[in-house]
């Protein structure tokens, strides 16, 4: 038998942060609750208050103006009005930063020396030889796929025509009481 040699267990080495990487820590996280969480935060409860003022005005009414429903729905009709402009406020904001960004990498893509959109025209490069094989290959088999139809329908077209007739007596040419009218009387 081979004796295998085995490697001594080495424990398992801890990682610590080191004092600079714990100053980072707490000054970002610092950073964070101020800057971030902080009026993230205040946000949502001026929200909040503002959609339970809008509730409260909505259900109890009489509190606010007393017996007056005009008053209570105009207080009702603002709250909503401020909610909504508070909620958008923040779509408006961050609507614009899609074309902003297609055009700031636009001009950071010139910069380098790149061809503007070079990647959106080679598909459409890709995109164009392949409608151009499809092209190729219709304008190969349309006349052969149509003199098919074309064949087929005319065969269909003299089947039945000559069923018809198989199926249909002889017309009788038409006599001459049956070419008038009722209206006109002949003359006799």
């Amino acid at each position: 038998m081979e004796a295998t040699e085995t490697l001594p267990e080495t424990p398992p080495v801890e990682w610590a942060p080191s004092q600079a990487q714990r100053n980072r820590e707490k000054a970002l996280r610092r950073f964070n609750a101020l800057f971030v969480y902080g009026p993230l935060g205040l946000g949502v409860l001026i929200v909040l208050g503002l959609l339970g003022w809008l509730f409260w005005a909505a259900v109890l009414p009489q509190s606010f103006t007393g017996a007056d429903t005009a008053g209570a729905r105009g207080l009702a009709s603002g709250l909503a009005d401020t909610i909504f402009i508070l909620m958008a406020l923040p779509w408006a904001l961050l609507c614009p930063l899609l074309p902003i960004a297609f055009i700031a990498g636009i001009f950071y893509s010139r910069r380098q020396g790149h061809a503007p959109l070079r990647r959106l025209q080679h598909l459409f490069w890709r995109l164009d030889g392949f409608l151009h094989q499809i092209d190729a290959k219709v304008n190969e088999f349309a006349p052969r796929i149509a003199q098919a139809v074309t064949a087929g329908n005319a065969t269909i077209t003299r089947l039945t025509t000559t069923a018809a007739r198989l199926v249909q007596p002889k017309a009788t040419p038409p006599t001459e009481q049956q070419t008038t009218t009722p209206n006109h009387t002949q003359d006799t």
